[in-house]
């Protein structure tokens, strides 16, 4: 039988977030995973017994302060920990309640967000937005007409980046929303793959106004509230009222970690918003990874986590 076995890895320099899929892991000698819930267990796997020094090698090598990792193996915790620190200055480890920002995996809860209501058959992945939002449009009639959530979550609308229009803005979401009609495809719908922003924010605007709530609410209570996430939030002042959080760095030009304020992307929010600990983050995996059932519920159906993983 094959091993299914999956990390999450938050690292707190340039507030980066990533997943990684891993072969081979294990829990560092003497690791104290004695919590109530069922999934925590220590396994002992020798081929996982250098970890530590492994991540100890690879910090060294990216200069990064600190990482917190959760690994799943079989729908099991087997590793739960932070190395190095969530501040350099203060010396304040890195733990696996640590909140960090986790950047673009935000996209990720943005599809599982708008999976919960393709469950309860408000959404269909193929339907025209315009069908949702009779507002929706686009620079050009047949795009405005035939793009669907599918085409958006698959950044295959034809239009491209315009980053800077948002980065730094004080422009709300709707009207970031409401400015896409002014904004020139570099390719026809369908033709070619371009990663795009605005139609993951637009993907989150959508849901919230299917729940007839926001994108934030509907992460909450489809996702944040039955995972127990308990310290997943979505702002930038939530993230520093968290006793335990991580400071941001980027490398100067000496390759050497500072402290950055962090960007606000609150307008852009569902491309990116969401703080969470590596604890939080090792709930969604095991969602995920046990087919959308998480303590006998069905938070996403089977057959739709093969849509979202799997380009049609």
């Amino acid at each position: 039988m094959q091993t299914k076995l999956l990390a999450i890895l938050l690292a707190s320099t340039c507030a980066f977030t990533c997943g990684l899929s891993v072969a081979q892991l294990a829990p560092p000698a003497g690791q104290n995973l004695d919590r109530p819930d069922p999934a925590y267990q220590v396994i002992a796997d020798p081929a996982l017994a250098d970890f530590d020094k492994f991540v100890e090698v690879e910090l060294k090598k990216w200069n990064t302060p600190g990482v917190a990792i959760t690994v799943v193996k079989n729908g099991k915790v087997i590793l739960q920990r932070g190395y190095g620190y969530r501040d350099i200055e203060k010396k304040l480890p890195m733990t696996a309640e640590t909140v960090q920002p986790i950047a673009s995996i935000t996209k990720s809860f943005t599809v599982s967000a708008l999976a919960t209501l393709v469950r309860d058959g408000k959404l269909a992945w193929d339907k025209p937005v315009r069908d949702y939002l009779p507002d929706f449009k686009l620079h050009n009639d047949y795009s405005t007409l035939n793009v669907t959530t599918r085409d958006m979550l698959s950044h295959r609308t034809g239009l491209s980046g315009h980053d800077w229009s948002w980065i730094g803005t004080q422009a709300s979401r709707e009207e970031l929303y409401k400015r896409m009609q002014y904004m020139e495809p570099s390719d026809a719908l369908r033709a070619t793959l371009q990663p795009s922003n605005f139609m993951y924010m637009t993907s989150g605007y959508l849901g919230g106004k299917i729940a007839g709530t926001s994108w934030e609410e509907l992460v909450q209570k489809n996702l944040f509230d039955p995972l127990a996430m308990r310290s997943a939030n979505f702002t930038i002042d939530a993230l520093f009222k968290a006793p335990n959080h991580a400071t941001t760095y980027l490398h100067d030009v000496n390759e050497k970690p500072q402290p950055t304020p962090h960007l606000s992307v609150q307008a852009m929010g569902p491309t990116g918003s969401i703080n969470a600990t590596a604890e939080d983050m090792g709930k969604y995996l095991r969602m995920l990874m046990n087919k959308g059932q998480w303590q006998g519920k069905t938070i996403i159906n089977a057959g739709d986590l093969i849509e979202m993983t799997n380009r049609k």
